[in-house]
C-alpha cells in the first residue's frame, strides 16, 4: 500500500490583481507543505483570477500570466507539486490551462475540455475548448530560453501515483473525459474550480464528486474559489477530498480569510481495489501510456518500511490527519437561509475592500428589503470577528481594522460586542428619510433596528424638498398636482428626491451606496428609477421577495450561527421584530399602501417568477402549471397574474438592464450582466398573454 498526503485550496482571488492572487497561492502551498503534502490544488484562473471576462482578449495579459507562471514556480516551496491555473495561447488559440510546477519548473499544461455557456458562464466567449485526448510537446522562448512543456490531456505520475485532471465544468457534462482517465487506470482525479455559490448547488456539486470517487475508483481533489473575484458571483469555497464513494475532508465555506488548506491522506489500494471490483473491464489504452505521462517526483515518498519498527511506526503515524471539523451549520435545518445570509455578508465584506472604499451607506427606510440589508452590514462584521477568534487569528489582520475606533487599544483581547460596536459606527451609515406620507411604523423600526446593528443614523426629512419639486413644477407647467390624476408622478418624486441626499452622505463619507431592489420586484420593474435603485451595490437583488420575509423572520426568532466548528452559537437580531409585524410598504401615498395590492401575492408571483427563470415556461404553460397544482388560486385569478407579471416583465427590461450590480444567490436570476439576458424591445409572448385575457 502506498500513502500521499494531499491538499487542496480555497482561495479568495482578485480579477486581474497578479501579486496578491500569487500571494494567496503561495501562503497556501507553505500550508500544504506544513501539513506534509506531496501535492496542492487550487481553484480554475488561480493566478488571473476566473472573473477577467474581456480582458482575457487582451495579448499583454496572457503574456504577463505566463511571465507571472515562470516567477511564482520559482517562489513556491521545494518539495510540494502545486496546480496553477491560468490562460493559455497555443497555436493561436486561447486555452483555460492548469499547470503542474515544481522545484522551479512547470511540467506540464492540462486544458479544459467543456466550457460553461449556461447561467451566468460566457467561457466561449474567450476560450477554445480542447477536444482531444492527445499530449503535445510546446516550445517557446521564455526568459531568452528554450521551454518545452508538455500539453492537453497529460497524466501525471506523482510520486507513484497516477493523476488525471478535469477543470470545473468537466465534470458536470456526460460525455467526461474522466473516463479516459479511467481507462488509464489513474489513481486521483483532480478538479480546480470557480463554481459560484447559489442556493444548494453544494450539495448537488458534493454528489458529483462523492459519485465520481466511487464511478472511477479514485481518490478525488477538488478545489474552488471563495468570495467574490470580479463583482457579481460569490463563491462558496468548500474544498472537498473524496475517496471511493465517501468523503474524506471538507473544507469551510464563506470564510473571511484569503486562503483555506485541507490535507488528507490518499491510499492507492483504495482506489486501484475499487477497480478490480467493476463491471468495466479493462481496458487496451492501458497497454499504451508512452506519450501521456509525465513523471513529477516531489522525493516525499510515504511508504513506510517494515524493516525498522521506529521508523515504520513513526512514518505511519505521519500519515494520519487532524480530524476533519465541519461548521455545525452546514447541518442546520434552515440552511438554505443560512447560506444565502453568509454569501451576501462576504459578498459586502469583499466588495468594500476591494473597492478601497469607506464602507456603505444605506436609506433605511424601515421596510423588508432595507432592513435585511442592513442586517447583512451587521453580519459580515459578525462573522469575520468570530471567525478570526474561534481559528485564534489575529484580529489585527482582519479587513476590519481599518474601521475599528481609536478608543480600542489592544483588539485581540479585547470583547467581540465591544470591537463591533466600534467597528460598526463606521463601517455603515443609515437614514430615515420620511416622506408626508411616511409614518411611525417605519419610523420606529428603521431607528430601532439601526440601534441594534450599531450603525450611524441619520434622519433626513424629504417632505419640504417634494413639496419645493411639485411647487416648481406646476408653476411652470401649470399643472395642480393631486393623487388622482397624478399618482405615479407623486410617488416617483418622492422616490428620487430620496436619493440626492443619501447620494450626499455617500459622497461625504467617501463609502459606496447600497440599493435594496429584490429579484420578485426587479421582475416587474417595481421600482423608480434614479430614485430606489440609486447606488453601486444591490447586494439582494438576485433574492425572491418571498425568501426575504422567510429570513427575516428566521433571523428574528431562530437565529443565525455564527461559529466557525463543529458547535453551536445562535445570534438572534430581535430588533427585526418591528419589521416583521409589518406589511410590506412603500409608503408612497397618503392612504395605506400594501406592495401586494400593487402587484400580487408575493407567493404568487414567486411562482410565476421560478417557473420562467428555472424551467423556461411561457405564460400560458405556467397559467396550466399553477392552475392545475395550486387549488388555492381560481383559474381566473391565476390567468390574471400571469398577465400581469408578463405585460410588466417586458415592459421593464430597460430598468433590470440599468440596475446595480447584483449577487447571484438563487439558482436563477433576471441579472442581464451574469444570467437571463433579455431583449430591451419586442415581446415574443404577446399570443399567450392575449389568450390569457379572454379567460377573464
Amino acid at each position: 500500500m502506498k500513502t500521499m498526503k494531499v491538499s487542496t485550496a480555497s482561495l479568495n482571488q482578485t480579477a486581474g490583481e497578479f501579486e496578491k492572487n500569487i500571494k494567496n497561492i503561495i501562503d497556501a502551498a507553505v500550508k500544504a507543505k506544513h501539513d506534509g503534502a506531496s501535492f496542492l490544488l487550487t481553484p480554475e484562473l488561480s493566478l488571473t483570477g476566473y472573473g477577467l471576462e474581456d480582458n482575457f482578449s487582451y495579448m499583454s495579459i496572457i503574456d504577463s500570466a505566463l511571465s507571472k507562471l515562470f516567477k511564482l514556480a520559482l517562489q513556491l516551496p521545494k518539495g510540494i507539486a502545486v496546480s496553477v491555473g491560468l490562460p493559455y495561447l497555443y497555436s493561436g488559440k486561447l486555452f483555460n490551462g492548469t499547470a503542474i510546477l515544481l522545484d522551479g519548473n512547470i511540467c506540464g499544461i492540462t486544458f479544459k475540455k467543456n466550457l460553461a455557456s449556461n447561467g451566468i458562464h460566457y467561457e466561449q466567449r474567450w476560450f477554445t475548448p480542447w477536444n482531444q485526448t492527445d499530449v503535445f510537446q510546446h516550445t517557446f522562448t521564455a526568459n531568452g530560453k528554450e521551454v518545452t512543456i508538455p500539453i492537453g490531456t497529460p497524466i501525471f505520475d506523482i510520486d507513484g501515483f497516477l493523476m488525471g485532471i478535469e477543470v470545473c465544468e468537466d465534470s458536470w457534462v456526460a460525455k467526461r473525459i474522466a473516463s479516459h482517465y479511467f481507462d488509464f487506470g489513474v489513481d486521483i482525479i483532480v478538479n480546480p474550480s470557480a463554481s459560484h455559490f447559489a442556493i444548494s448547488k453544494f450539495e448537488t456539486r458534493k454528489q458529483i464528486i462523492q459519485e465520481s470517487s466511487r464511478t472511477y475508483g479514485v481518490n478525488y481533489l477538488f478545489a474552488n474559489l471563495n468570495g467574490v473575484d470580479s463583482g457579481r458571483a460569490v463563491y462558496d469555497g468548500g474544498c472537498i477530498i473524496a475517496s471511493s464513494g465517501q468523503i474524506i475532508n471538507q473544507g469551510p465555506r464563506f470564510h473571511h480569510t484569503p486562503c483555506e488548506v485541507i490535507t488528507s491522506v490518499i491510499r492507492n489500494n483504495n482506489s486501484r481495489m475499487r477497480k478490480t471490483i467493476t463491471s468495466q473491464r479493462y481496458s487496451e489504452t492501458q497497454h499504451n501510456l508512452n506519450g501521456y505521462i509525465v513523471k513529477v517526483n516531489t522525493n516525499n515518498n510515504t511508504q513506510p518500511h517494515h524493516n525498522d519498527s521506529k521508523t515504520f511506526l513513526s512514518r505511519l503515524a505521519d500519515t494520519h490527519c487532524e480530524r476533519n471539523v465541519i461548521s455545525a451549520w452546514e447541518n442546520s435545518p434552515y440552511l438554505e437561509h443560512e447560506e444565502a445570509t453568509r454569501a451576501i455578508a462576504l459578498g459586502l465584506r469583499d466588495w468594500s475592500q476591494k473597492t478601497h472604499t469607506n464602507g456603505y451607506t444605506l436609506s433605511l427606510s424601515g421596510g423588508a428589503d432595507s432592513g435585511l440589508v442592513g442586517t447583512l452590514c451587521n453580519l459580515a462584521v459578525k462573522l469575520e470577528l468570530n471567525e478570526f477568534r474561534t481559528k485564534q487569528l489575529s484580529i489585527k489582520n482582519s479587513y476590519f481594522m481599518r474601521f475599528i475606533g481609536d478608543d480600542i487599544i489592544d483588539v485581540d483581547n479585547t470583547d467581540l460586542d465591544v470591537l463591533e460596536k466600534s467597528i460598526m459606527e463606521n463601517f455603515l451609515e443609515t437614514a430615515y428619510q420620511p416622506s408626508a406620507n411616511s409614518g411611525n411604523v417605519t419610523f420606529t423600526a428603521a431607528t430601532k433596528l439601526a440601534e441594534y446593528i450599531g450603525s450611524t443614523h441619520f434622519n433626513f426629512p424629504i417632505k419640504n424638498v417634494v413639496e419645493q419639486y411639485e411647487k416648481v413644477l406646476g408653476e411652470e407647467t401649470g399643472t395642480e398636482f393631486n393623487w388622482e390624476d397624478h399618482d405615479i408622478f407623486r410617488q416617483n418624486i418622492q422616490a428620487r428626491t430620496r436619493s440626492p441626499m443619501i447620494w450626499g452622505a455617500t459622497n461625504l463619507k467617501n463609502s459606496l451606496l447600497l440599493t435594496t431592489s429584490n429579484l420578485s420586484e426587479a421582475s416587474l420593474g417595481y421600482a423608480t428609477q434614479d430614485g430606489d435603485t440609486s447606488g453601486v451595490l444591490a447586494p439582494i437583488s438576485g433574492v425572491t421577495k418571498s425568501r426575504i420575509l422567510k429570513i427575516l423572520s428566521w433571523m428574528e426568532k431562530k437565529g443565525i450561527d455564527i461559529t466557525y466548528d463543529d458547535t453551536s452559537h445562535y445570534v438572534k437580531y430581535s430588533a427585526l421584530s418591528y419589521i416583521n409585524s409589518q406589511k410590506p410598504t412603500a409608503e408612497l401615498r397618503p392612504e395605506e399602501q400594501q406592495d401586494e395590492d400593487d402587484l400580487m401575492p408575493y407567493a404568487m408571483l414567486d411562482r410565476i417568477l421560478m417557473l420562467q427563470l428555472q424551467k423556461n415556461l411561457s405564460p400560458l404553460e405556467i397559467f396550466e402549471v399553477i392552475a392545475i397544482e395550486d387549488k388555492e388560486y381560481t383559474p381566473e385569478f391565476v390567468a390574471k397574474c400571469v398577465v400581469k407579471y408578463f405585460t410588466m416583465f417586458i415592459r421593464n427590461q430597460w430598468k433590470r438592464d440599468r440596475q446595480a450590480p447584483s449577487f447571484h444567490i438563487e439558482i436563477n436570476s433576471l441579472d442581464p450582466k451574469t444570467d437571463r439576458r433579455m431583449p430591451l424591445l419586442g415581446n415574443p409572448y404577446q399570443e399567450d398573454v392575449a389568450y390569457l385575457k379572454s379567460l377573464f
